[in-house]
């Protein structure tokens, strides 16, 4: 694991940083292939509320995770979500839907479940 902050590889199971509490994260220099949302991009949570949507977000920030967070109650949002996954409208969605590239994903579910302390992820079928 490494610091994104501290720039350090440390050899631990904890997701902080014992210097500066920063989340860890499995590398310092991945890039996406998908810069721009894309179908290659994977549906790894949602939460309910703005807080947790924004806790999520820093967290994908400090993991230099790119992120999208889709707003389901969002006229738009919600036809970008349509563009990017096939679901069913029966499902119920949270109300903040989190994507990532499907090569962060490993790494974005590590860092929420470090983040909320449970594992968080939603199971949309393609």
């Amino acid at each position: 694991m490494y610091c994104p902050q501290c720039k350090l590889h440390l050899d631990t199971q904890d997701y902080k940083c014992p210097d500066c509490r920063s989340l860890l994260v499995t590398n310092l220099n991945g890039r996406s292939s998908a810069v721009v949302p894309d179908n290659s991009w994977v549906v790894i949570a949602g939460v309910d509320d703005d807080i947790n949507k924004e806790l999520a977000k820093g967290a994908m920030d400090s993991g230099n995770i790119p992120s999208l967070f889709i707003n389901t109650e969002n006229e738009n949002d919600n036809s970008l979500l349509g563009r990017l996954i096939s679901y069913d409208n029966e499902l119920e969605l949270e109300r903040n839907i989190i994507m990532v590239p499907k090569e962060y994903r490993s790494e974005a579910l590590f860092l929420l479940k470090g983040l909320f302390g449970v594992e968080i992820e939603v199971e949309v079928k393609r």
